[in-house]
């Protein structure tokens, strides 16, 4: 990169420092979950943190280790005063001081480093320019400057690609989740289907059951109001309707707001036939999914 690209980089992201008001990993939080209750609990390498506080809205959000730095020098001020459990900040705000709150483990990582070393301090803040960048979204930007990001500043984008657009899968379940491709069924390995186009292979998905299957919960969706009720299996806002094998049906929201369609995009991939208009809605071994018994 010359001279004059990398300054303009500088200067229109250190003017976006006043403006930035959520960090690279929490744009990438996933599901639903809840902070007081710790209901939905969130995958291996996940936090529950608020995204918003008005109105509430808590997910889990990715923190990459090698990260481990407190971006503000009054973070362990701020730490040992309560600010870290208070819930009305935000997922950005604790993530910005995830050293003094906890949320990380310092490790050190060799193969994982950034390339550009300048600092900057600017309204009391520690950062490196790489940082900078990272926290104003340049890691997952798809133009000239992403790329040189993505190249440059590899620990501050994540290490573990952690700024790559998410599979419908790792959007249900986490980074880590998809265990290996399919096409219709997940052969020779433990998992439910998940794709995006019924025409593609997908991801073979490990999402965690609870002992009555699939449910709003396991796969960090908003319970938002019952139904199955007279055989009625539909949902509003993009909600999929989800009988667990106890036959207790909600409509259950993911955060894209993707329903669930058996036959579709999850399970077992072509042909199903209806769920029952009263319970047992379908054979043992599957479950109610959209108005469709699927095996999962």
């Amino acid at each position: 990169m010359d001279h004059i690209h990398s300054l303009a980089l500088f200067c229109c992201v250190t003017f976006g420092i006043l403006f930035s008001t959520i960090s690279s990993q929490s744009t990438l939080c996933i599901g639903f979950c809840n902070i007081a209750t710790q209901t939905n609990t969130c995958p291996s390498n996940y936090q529950c943190l608020n995204l918003t506080t008005s109105p509430i809205d808590s997910g889990c959000c990715p923190i990459p280790p090698e990260r481990c730095i407190d971006h503000n020098v009054n973070c362990p001020t701020w730490a040992s005063n309560g600010f870290c459990l208070n819930g009305f900040w935000t997922a950005a705000n604790k993530l910005s001081c995830r050293k003094s709150c906890g949320l990380c483990t310092p490790t050190s990582n060799s193969t994982c480093f950034d390339k550009n070393t300048t600092s900057i301090t600017f309204n009391s803040r520690n950062n490196s320019l790489c940082e900078v960048w990272a926290r104003n979204g340049f890691c997952g930007s798809k133009t000239f400057y992403g790329a040189y990001v993505r190249q440059t500043c590899n620990a501050s984008c994540g290490c573990t690609n952690i700024t790559e657009p998410l599979s419908f899968c790792q959007q249900l379940a986490g980074k880590g989740a998809a265990i290996g491709p399919c096409v219709g069924t997940c052969t020779g390995a433990v998992g439910t289907c998940i794709v995006t186009d019924p025409t593609q292979t997908g991801d073979c998905c490990n999402i965690a059951k609870t002992a009555t299957g699939i449910t709003c919960d396991s796969i960090l969706a908003k319970n938002i109001s019952p139904c199955g009720i007279g055989g009625t299996f539909t949902c509003p806002n993009g909600a999929s309707c989800i009988c667990d094998t106890s036959d207790v049906c909600n409509c259950c929201q993911t955060r894209n707001a993707t329903a669930l369609v058996c036959g579709t995009n999850i399970g077992s991939i072509g042909p199903t036939t209806a769920c029952a208009a009263a319970a047992p809605f379908c054979p043992t071994g599957q479950q109610c999914i959209g108005g469709q018994c699927c095996v999962v």
